[in-house]
């Protein structure tokens, strides 16, 4: 079965630091027999502006506005459906755009017995920068 992971965050610190650096020995120990990976980013950048060249020939970026609901109907036809692919998205992004990024995967119909969400931790809100 074909895996696509969708990647929200994908030029984020977390993401360059930990998940990146992961995923590239995934691909280079083929753990997945087909893995797809699809960066979203809220500005226009090429997959060799953002991966390694372990990662290159198997990622993509999709640019869009995350608070856009059009712009996720368009990730929807970007990604594509079948019955043979599972979705993951990874959300790697600040807390309070979780529930606005899934309400919006809902809402777009980017959802399905294949479809899973994972959450980058850690997930809350630094009660001193709430305070500030």
């Amino acid at each position: 079965m074909k895996t696509k992971l969708v990647i929200f965050g994908i030029t984020g610190d977390l993401a360059k630091r930990k998940l990146l650096p992961a995923l590239e020995q995934i691909v280079e120990r083929k753990v997945f027999d087909d893995l797809e990976i699809v960066g979203v980013s809220r500005r226009n950048v090429s997959a060799s502006d953002v991966v390694g060249h372990k990662l290159q020939s198997v990622t993509s970026v999709y640019c869009m506005d995350l608070a856009n609901k059009d712009d996720y109907v368009g990730l929807a036809d970007y990604l594509g459906s079948s019955e043979n692919q599972q979705l993951v998205f990874y959300l790697s992004v600040p807390p309070l755009a979780t529930a606005q990024i899934t309400e919006l995967l809902g809402l777009a119909k980017i959802n399905g017995t294949n479809t899973k969400i994972l959450l980058e931790k850690p997930s809350g809100v630094d009660y001193k920068s709430a305070k500030d």
